[in-house]
């Protein structure tokens, strides 16, 4: 949540300074960025399947309370 901030007042500042250096700060960054939001949304996505079809018995007790972060951490990368 807090690189996109970063990012942006690197690009405010870039408008504001006209430095490259904080232009290109900011696209080093978006490509982290990228990385980590692709692979969080797959890793995610695939995580809760595994949960449900290898350890059916524990979700049966324990899914009330994980399904709801899952649930959450996927409406967010939707």
């Amino acid at each position: 949540m807090t690189m996109p901030f970063f990012m942006f007042v690197a690009e405010l500042k870039w408008l504001k300074t006209g430095e490259d250096v904080y232009l290109q700060l900011a696209k080093a960054w978006s490509k982290g960025v990228a990385m980590f939001f692709a692979i969080g949304a797959v890793s995610g996505t695939v995580l809760s399947f595994e949960l449900g079809l290898l350890w059916p018995e524990f979700m049966k007790n324990a899914g009330p309370i994980i399904g709801c972060h899952f649930h959450g951490k996927e409406e967010r990368f939707l």
